[in-house]
């Protein structure tokens, strides 16, 4: 379970747990060599990634990209 400093109440609830306190989330920014979406200087922001995966699937080599900081997935690992 969470520290009590670590809980957020934008996420799963009842635990406290939301992708703002996983582990497997990152933040996403821009580069000048994009073409056009996330062109821009890599101080910019443009959202989060999730690196969790799916090993039981074979999958571990791939991120999904999202807008929000906040949510909650079954991968999720307190930071």
């Amino acid at each position: 379970m969470l520290a009590e400093d670590k809980k957020c109440d934008k996420g799963f609830k009842e635990m406290g747990t939301c992708c703002c306190n996983c582990v497997n989330q990152m933040k996403l920014f821009k580069h000048p060599w994009n073409s056009n979406y996330g062109k821009g200087s890599i101080k910019d922001q443009m959202g989060f990634i999730c690196k969790a995966g799916f090993p039981e699937d074979g999958v571990t080599d791939e991120a999904y990209y999202f807008e929000k900081q906040h949510g909650m997935c079954e991968n999720w690992q307190e930071k």
